[in-house]
């Protein structure tokens, strides 16, 4: 399996056939999940969209641009700018519609509101007007009942007068109510002497005979021609034929002076008595030969006068004067007196409006004067005569009217109506500064829109490209993990088909001892290619796992004091048989000055060391250590030295020199500084010490040393400027079909920078081009730690005589493939262990229930399994059963999140699909199992 991801491109090895055409199979290469974000289009194997044309120099692909590709740039910006300019037109008519619209229906609405108010208001009108109407009635009821008897009539009076009018009057909101009865001038003498005998007897209701003794004496009387009070009985007035006279009225006033005015001398009071008194007897006529009806209806013949003059309240505007007919109650076919309340208008309009409400013309019309009331605050605040409203205003009349029209085809009477229109004032009520605003608001919010759309466009593109990266990546690496894991398998399948073959044969054929021990060579030979292939399936989704890790910041480093330049040395004499090989020259060198000093930089004359081992090199610098996890500084190491074997072709040379150097990295990346387990806890970069905490707990004091450089230079493909420049990206491989056998994820190069800034060091690589070999140098730096090497000078080693005593375990291997638990079984038998087998998690806990020979003192068990999967079980077996036997979960589940789910439910510890016994067996000395 290839771990590298940084590839290099020979310059013999680039073909024509790695030309990408749509709906051409294209060469396997590396892409990985989200890290291909990157813009892979500077790829020289990637082909997008943008590319129309590939064309060759030298051995590398080149995207040539279309020649009308800017043309297509300054057309589409010109189509913008038009775009933008008429959406900005059509904004600000929009706008300029929508302030019309708006102010349009806020006059909508204000007439609707009028409208409303207008019904509410002629209604309340109506109801004052019924009201009062009701009241009279009712006065002229308990008048015909206090005098039944038509033969006692005129010469009649109301008992009680003054008690039951304050009430009847306040009912209807009356200010005045008076009693008149109708009586002939061949009666009048009579009348006059009852009415003054009336007038005696109330002292003290009528002190002095208050407006009972008019300048012509006493009497009945009207206005004469010189506006004068003259007494009603001579042969002019007799010829009307009627008399009026007020007798009982105005109880708040007694002196008031229309006491025994004639109603009937006046032209307006006496067309509304006509009236009335023709109605009477229209209606006479219509129901007297009824035998179904015995009386007139209620409130029949109503009436009131034209506007007229009432001196009293002649400051308050036009008034009237409303009456009622009394009909005796045997007698109720014949009028004989009348109830009659003056109105004045403006009294009508008190309670019918709003306080707020301000711009009414309420207007009242009879058939011979109109006056105009204007309405503010709710109240009438000045009335003047004619009709002044706002003819534009004709259309929202809102008119009611005011006097009985139900008899009217009996006995015409005078009509009153009243009209309400709105003023300006009324409109610009609801006129506010909304419209504008809106409009305004609706203006901006295009414009700001526009410039959303501007950016949201040009993110959109830069989004629609990267995507179409991205989606052609990501397919890319499905097809690349496919592939990484489906041929190391097929080298599995192979393998394992021949070794079966081998043995048939073994057993058919009888075979000499030589070539059965040359069969055996083959087999182990083969086995060995099938252990390489199965390692190679599984290192790419380790590679895959830890790539997920390093993304979401969830690789922990298990930190420890690193002797450097042993594990450098370790680690690369592992590849010298691959590089023998290849006939790779593989050459380490180790340099280091010769002086115990502790300057920050080599001085000029230093003598500088060159060795070919670590234990060569001064005691001083070996006695340096690199804070690190030492799997990860391992796994750093193999990466760059494999992928230097790997890009370098036969015959070729791979240099790995290891310098030490006594001065500060000179790293410009911002290091993290973070305070968990296992990373530093304070650090000092002038040579001052600082304080570790090691991943076993341990809190060592160390002083910054310089650092370690290490080198590795191959003489292989090379890399362009391009290619150097997106190298330590996620899934980038060049051509690796050529230049890896179709082997290595991409992810390597990405993960190793990752480790080493982790570590706080840096790596960088540099090539002069194609086919001139690449450098990778790597530095880390260096602490000098007194009491860690105290510490290891006191510790005593095991000596190589000692020996430990393996126990035979008793173990329950848990999993749902019967093939992984036989096969298992089969490793940990040969070990000496015993083992028992379940198929699922139900099943484990039967065994462990059912077990009589002292329990198990291991459980190897799978994770997702039918019935009761792995952590499921294990949690029942620590809750339920109350075991606390050794837990090993065995899954190919090895997210982080799945891990720690795992070891949350009870399990001491998590291994991966395959499992690897060596792993297994020191997991077990570990926790002393």
């Amino acid at each position: 399996m290839v771990v590298g991801g940084a590839v290099k491109v020979g310059v013999s090895e680039v073909t024509q056939q790695e030309v990408v055409t749509p709906g051409a199979s294209e060469p396997t290469t590396g892409g990985g999940m989200r890290g291909l974000l990157q813009p892979l289009s500077s790829l020289s194997f990637i082909r997008t969209d943008s590319t129309i044309e590939g064309t060759r120099s030298g051995s590398t692909m080149i995207s040539s641009a279309p020649t009308g590709k800017r043309s297509y740039r300054r057309l589409a910006l010109a189509s913008r700018i038009t775009l933008v300019v008429f959406l900005l037109v059509l904004a600000t008519l929009a706008s300029l519609l929508l302030y019309r619209v708006l102010k349009w229906n806020e006059t909508r609405f204000a007439k609707e509101q009028f409208v409303s108010m207008g019904d509410r208001a002629s209604q309340s009108v109506l109801n004052l007007v019924s009201r009062k109407r009701l009241s009279m009635a009712s006065f002229s009821a308990v008048i015909s009942e206090q005098h039944p008897n038509p033969e006692m009539w005129p010469n009649v009076h109301v008992d009680g007068f003054g008690r039951i009018v304050d009430v009847i009057a306040k009912s209807g909101l009356h200010e005045q109510m008076g009693f008149a009865p109708i009586l002939s001038y061949d009666g009048l003498r009579e009348w006059e002497d009852h009415a003054y005998a009336y007038f005696l007897s109330r002292p003290d209701y009528f002190p002095n005979n208050t407006a009972v003794n008019p300048p012509f004496g006493r009497g009945v009387w009207r206005i004469g021609p010189n506006k004068t009070r003259v007494h009603d009985n001579d042969e002019l007035t007799r010829d009307r034929g009627l008399l009026l006279p007020v007798f009982q009225c105005c109880i708040d006033n007694p002196g008031d002076r229309i006491r025994l005015f004639n109603l009937y001398s006046e032209p307006k009071r006496r067309k509304a008595i006509d009236g009335v008194i023709n109605c009477t007897r229209s209606l006479r006529e219509r129901y007297l030969f009824n035998e179904s009806v015995n009386r007139f209806p209620d409130y029949s013949c109503g009436s009131q006068t034209e506007f007229t003059r009432i001196v009293r309240f002649e400051h308050r505007g036009p008034a009237a004067v409303m009456m009622q007919p009394i009909f005796p109650a045997d007698d109720p076919w014949n009028i004989a007196g009348i109830v009659l309340s003056p109105i004045v208008y403006d009294e009508i309009f008190e309670d019918v409006f709003d306080r707020d409400l301000t711009g009414v013309h309420a207007v009242l019309e009879s058939e011979e004067s109109k006056y105009t009331y204007t309405i503010t605050d709710g109240l009438v605040e000045s009335f003047q005569k004619g009709d002044v409203h706002d003819a534009q205003f004709n259309d929202l009349a809102q008119s009611t009217y005011l006097t009985w029209t139900d008899l009217e085809d009996i006995a015409p009477m005078p009509r009153l109506k009243l009209t309400m229109y709105p003023t300006d004032g009324y409109i610009k009520a609801y006129s506010t500064d909304n419209p504008l605003n809106a409009a305004l608001a609706a203006l901006f919010a295009v414009i700001f829109a526009t410039m959303l759309f501007l950016l949201y466009d040009f993110f959109v593109r830069s989004e629609i490209s990267e995507r179409r990266q991205l989606l052609d990546a990501k397919r890319r690496f499905v097809r690349y993990v496919s592939h990484e894991v489906r041929t190391p398998l097929n080298a599995v399948i192979m393998g394992l088909a021949c070794l079966r073959s081998d043995l048939d044969n073994q057993r058919l054929v009888n075979s000499s001892e030589e070539d059965n021990l040359n069969g055996l060579s083959e087999s182990l030979g083969l086995l060995e290619d099938i252990e390489m292939s199965a390692n190679s399936a599984v290192e790419v989704l380790n590679e895959v796992l830890q790539y997920d890790k390093i993304e979401r910041s969830a690789l922990k480093l298990e930190l420890s004091m690193v002797e450097i330049f042993d594990t450098v040395e370790k680690t690369v004499s592992e590849f010298k048989l691959p590089a023998a090989k290849k006939e790779i020259h593989l050459k380490v060198t180790y340099e280091a000055d010769n002086s115990n000093n502790t300057r920050h930089a080599t001085q000029a004359g230093d003598e500088i060391v060159v060795v070919s081992s670590a234990g060569d090199l001064p005691r001083h610098v070996r006695d340096l250590y690199a804070v690190a996890d030492s799997s990860r500084i391992c796994q750093i190491i193999r990466n760059l030295v494999s992928n230097a074997l790997k890009f370098t072709s036969n015959q070729g040379r791979v240099l790995v020199r290891i310098s030490y150097c006594n001065a500060p990295i000179m790293n410009s990346l911002k290091h993290r500084q973070q305070t968990r387990s296992g990373k530093r806890t304070s650090k000092g970069s002038d040579g001052s010490k600082v304080t570790v905490k090691l991943n076993n707990g341990d809190k060592i004091d160390v002083e910054p040393r310089g650092h370690v450089l290490m080198t590795i230079c191959d003489s292989g493909a090379g890399m362009t400027s391009e290619q150097l420049d997106s190298l330590f990206g996620e899934g980038v491989q060049f051509n690796a079909d050529r230049l890896q056998g179709g082997n290595g994820s991409g992810l390597g190069l990405h993960i190793t920078k990752n480790l080493i800034e982790q570590h706080h060091g840096t790596l960088d690589a540099h090539s002069e081009g194609l086919g001139r070999g690449s450098t990778f140098t790597l530095s880390l730096p260096l602490f000098s730690a007194p009491d860690y090497k105290s510490f290891q000078e006191n510790f005593v080693p095991c000596s190589p005589n000692d020996s430990f005593t393996q126990r035979n375990l008793r173990i329950l291997v848990v999993d749902d493939v019967l093939s992984n638990r036989k096969l298992l079984c089969r490793l940990l038998e040969r070990k000496g262990h015993r083992c028992d087998m379940a198929e699922n998690g139900q099943r484990a806990l039967d065994a462990i229930k059912s077990d009589t020979e002292g329990g198990y003192h291991c459980i190897l068990i799978d994770f997702e399994m039918p019935v009761l999967n792995g952590p499921d079980a294990v949690r029942r077996i620590r809750e339920d059963l109350g075991c606390d036997v050794f837990i090993v979960g065995v899954t190919g589940n090895m997210l982080t999140e799945d891990v720690e789910y795992f070891i949350s439910r009870g399990a001491n510890c998590v291994l991966p699909k395959p499992v690897q016994l060596p792993i297994l067996e020191e997991l077990l000395v570990e926790h002393g199992v």
